[in-house]
């Protein structure tokens, strides 16, 4: 096979060409100074009559680098091909809020105003106008044990070993509960034939809800996840007043899923 070699010298560094007539395949290989190894930077390919190519294109500051496909045609698509059973990773973060159409009761009856027993509901305003609160039952005296779920489906963009975040924003309304007001949470991933995984949800960062609002951020296992996989998850709520009369309600604010790298 057919090779031609090119070197640059760069004081005590060499960098190398090494192009290969039968593949078409250029590639760029570094030797540090004090090393007779050569490293591997990247290659490049040629076909017989290019008119279409990758630019890249430096900023200024607060500005983005640009990787962009320029050429004859309208339309250049860009194909990013991994080796084998690899993937494309992007390091960027998706952010998903849940909406109150999300929400299920651990029954499967859907989140409404009235609530009960064991469940949450929906409040307007409940943080001033405009707002919309899941609110728990109101503790006074005694415990109440509330638990609302959801499903989410895992991105197009996540990738095994991303980072899954389950991020809650809650608060003690009313009043502040005499003994406590602890969350925690279960996620499950559904196999589509009517099972489930094991518990994949960490300990929560942080797991008492007070009368300022705060911020409960839990880890997912990755468990052999992959985008499209659903995950059902669990969220309780215990307030316990019983030593006093206080009437302390569990306000959740927002629920949201984050991924990413």
């Amino acid at each position: 096979m057919a090779t031609r070699e090119r070197y640059k010298k760069f004081g005590s560094t060499r960098l190398r060409t090494l192009f290969t007539l039968a593949s078409k395949v250029a590639v760029k290989a570094i030797q540090l100074a004090g090393t007779s190894t050569w490293l591997e930077l990247f290659g490049l390919k040629y076909e017989a009559s290019p008119v279409n190519y990758l630019q890249v294109t430096a900023s200024a500051t607060g500005n983005p680098v640009v990787l962009e496909a320029v050429g004859d045609d309208t339309n250049i698509d860009i194909q990013l091909k991994p080796k084998g059973t690899g993937a494309v990773k992007a390091n960027m973060t998706t952010l998903d809020q849940i909406t109150a159409a999300q929400l299920r009761n651990d029954d499967g009856t859907v989140v409404d105003a009235t609530g009960g027993a064991g469940l949450f509901s929906l409040t307007s305003a409940g943080m001033g106008t405009g707002t919309l609160t899941l609110d728990g039952e109101a503790a006074s005296g005694n415990i109440k044990t509330d638990t609302v779920m959801f499903e989410y489906v895992l991105p197009s963009t996540y990738v095994a070993s991303d980072t899954i975040n389950v991020i809650v924003e809650a608060i003690e309304s009313v009043g502040e509960a005499t003994d406590s007001t602890t969350f925690s949470i279960e996620a499950y991933e559904d196999d589509g034939e009517g099972g489930v995984s094991a518990d994949l949800a960490g300990t929560p960062d942080e797991t008492d809800i007070t009368a300022t609002t705060g911020t409960l951020t839990t880890a997912i296992t990755d468990a052999g996840l992959s985008a499209g996989d659903k995950l059902r998850i669990f969220l309780k709520v215990i307030t316990n007043d019983t030593a006093g009369s206080v009437g302390t309600i569990a306000q959740i604010t927002k629920i949201a899923v984050q991924t990413g790298a």
